[in-house]
């Protein structure tokens, strides 16, 4: 049962919000009643809402519907004012150039991996280079790293729930090799994934700790494989990144 001070109505608004995913730039209000199982003329009323409030435009010419600049704001307070951002960004400035390479912050949410700081690289341009994007936990290095944070049958029920795509030829989709990288992890300190997720790039993860040594956050570092090998990671880059998650404490909440 919800407890009484849940706000059903919220929920709702939220939901037509979330509606908006990276593939969905518009929706209609017809897809937006698909999309949220709602009924039309509810749906018809938190749409107005909160358009009137800014937070959706309607094309004059299609009638369908976008996020606006406005869902920006609360987005930019929240990087403003995140510790761990704030602790971070500037060593992370500073290995994208020593390493050369794509370099960003993960976080754990909700069974997903998130991008705090994108996958910036300084010579190259992403269409993933913005805060907020997600990647699956089953076939990433941080993803991973964040797996070994749970006991077994949370990560059992984690990767059951999880639709287990071949992104590539290498990806790794069955449990017990995945619970295996996980182990791995544990006894190494870093994660390696090699192009599990895109051909041609290896990635090499290390976590971020908290003042109680908790898991908190990752370091994600991508290369070339027609550059860098496993052992070469290992070698070279794991202690430039093991060095500087080590100078990250943000305080427990």
């Amino acid at each position: 049962m919800e407890n009484r001070l849940f706000v059903g109505s919220v929920k709702k608004a939220f939901e037509i919000i979330e509606a908006f995913d990276v593939t969905t730039q518009s929706l209609s209000l017809t897809e937006l009643v698909q999309v949220t199982g709602m009924g039309k003329s509810a749906v018809q009323r938190y749409v107005y809402t909160l358009e009137e409030l800014g937070y959706l435009t309607k094309s004059p010419t299609s009638k369908r519907y976008e996020l606006s600049l406005k869902m920006l704001l609360p987005a930019s307070s929240y990087l403003s004012q995140n510790n761990l951002v704030s602790a971070i960004n500037p060593h992370i400035v500073n290995l994208r150039q020593n390493l050369d390479a794509r370099v960003g912050v993960s976080v754990y949410h909700q069974e997903k991996v998130v991008y705090l700081i994108p996958l910036q690289s300084i010579t190259e341009a992403y269409p993933n280079d913005y805060p907020g994007f997600t990647v699956p936990i089953y076939c990433t290095s941080s993803g991973r790293i964040f797996l070994s944070t749970f006991g077994d049958n949370k990560v059992d029920s984690i990767l059951d729930k999880e639709i287990k795509r071949p992104f590539t030829p290498l990806t790794m989709t069955n449990e017990e090799d995945i619970k295996n990288e996980v182990q791995k992890f544990k006894q190494n300190g870093y994660c390696i994934t090699n192009q599990e997720i895109s051909h041609g790039k290896i990635n090499i993860s290390v976590p971020i700790l908290n003042y109680d040594k908790e898991i908190i956050a990752c370091i994600v570092a991508i290369f070339k494989t027609s550059e860098w090998d496993e052992n070469r990671l290992i070698k070279e880059v794991f202690p430039k990144i093991q060095e500087v998650a080590s100078f990250i404490r943000v305080p427990s909440r």
